[in-house]
Parts: C-alpha cells; structure tokens; sequence
C-alpha cells in the first residue's frame, strides 16, 4: 500500500547502501541490481477544482487563522512543513516579501524538528498588499492568544502553546473547514498544486520555480 514515489526512494536508498558496501569491500555486488521494480504509476497531485476552492477559500475568511494559512498555501505554493516554519522575522511589510527559510517535521526518535527546507536553500518571495494584509490581521488576534503560551518561538502558525505545531494537527483544521462547507475530503498539500497551477497561467516558469523552490522544470510540471 506504499505509493510510487516511496517505492522508487526505497529502492534508490538501498541501491546507494550496497554501493557503499561494496566499495568498502564487504559485497562483491549490488543485489539491487537484480531486483525488478513492480509495476506501479504515480499518482499526480491535482488541483483543487475551482469551485470548490472558492467554497474553501471563502469559508477560511471567517477565522482570521485559517484565512492566514489557506492564503500561503493556496496562493503561494508553500509546502505544508514549510508554513508552519514561518516565523513573524520572515515577513517584511515594506518591502512586500515573505522569507521561507525551514520548514517543521516529524523525525522518528526526535520529534517535531524545525530543519532547513527541503533544497537546502531559503528563498524569498514577492507577496500581494491582501496577503500582507491576511497576515497581519492573523497576528492581531495571535496577540490575543499568547496569554496561554508556554514559549513565544515568534511562529506564524504555532500550537496552542506556542511551539511548533504537528502536520498532522494542520491537516486536521484543514479537513474541519472542508466539512464545514461540504466538499470531498481533499488533502491540504493539494493546496500548493493549486497555487502551481494559478501560477503557471499568470506568470512565467522562472517566476514559479522560484515560488515552489524547484530547480527543475520537469519537478514543476509534474509536482
């Protein structure tokens, strides 16, 4: 029940071991070179359809939160990971930029790890007057939270405590707003697919390798 992308990565992982190993001298060969892929397709991810991200979109706009973190999602194709490393320090008013520099992860025996993002290199990315806008009004009514905060890591969407917050609870919030206005159960990384697309139409490839942090064409297209 593993998809085609984990699939291929456990088999070019084990192929880079035993490559090891026999450099090293401790196997004569690669075993992995006998080994023969199953038949299996990726699966793309799709965009949201319109309509329904509209519904979405506009059903967010009642918490000043979520309006915040379907707006980066959904209209600046950040990974899921990668939004919730944003910090406050990343965000310049003036110069309408957004830094995205880490990103948050899960790592067994570790726990929630703020790491760098997924290219190793930060990029930092033209934003909308509205987008501005959404951000800040989020973290008018952030302030009013931070009375419950445990530690003030100065995050964009942090827990209720005010540390790092679980993919999974992020994905949670998203599925709560897709019930609440009836749409099918959609994956929150379909978000970033759909500001791809948006992109695609009104800008020009270099322009939108720079938004996802691409650095191949073929990744963009196909992502």
């Amino acid at each position: 029940q593993l998809g085609a992308g984990t699939i291929k990565g456990v088999k070019a992982s084990l192929s880079a071991a035993f490559n090891d190993a026999v450099r090293l001298g401790d196997l004569t060969r690669n075993p992995m070179k006998n080994v023969k892929m199953p038949d299996i397709q990726s699966k793309p991810t799709k965009p949201l359809p319109r309509k329904d991200w509209e519904k979405i979109y506009l059903e967010a706009t009642k918490d000043p939160y979520m309006h915040a973190r379907i707006e980066v999602a959904g209209m600046l194709a950040l990974r899921p990971g990668e939004v919730l490393g944003l910090k406050w320090a990343d965000l310049n008013a003036e110069e309408c930029t957004l830094r995205v520099a880490r990103q948050v992860q899960r790592i067994k025996g570790k726990g929630l790890v703020v790491k760098a993002v997924k290219q190793k290199k930060e990029r930092t990315l033209l934003i909308s007057d509205t987008t501005i806008q959404i951000l800040l009004t989020h973290r008018r009514y952030q302030a009013l939270q931070k009375a419950a905060w445990t530690e003030d890591m100065d995050l964009m969407f942090p827990n209720s405590l005010g540390k790092p917050q679980d993919e999974k609870a992020d994905r949670n919030k998203f599925k709560r707003l897709l019930r609440a206005v009836g749409v099918p159960n959609y994956e929150l990384y379909q978000l970033r697919k759909t500001a791809i697309t948006a992109l695609l139409s009104q800008t020009d490839l270099k322009t939108v390798m720079e938004y996802t942090g691409h650095t191949q064409i073929s990744t963009v297209l196909g992502s």
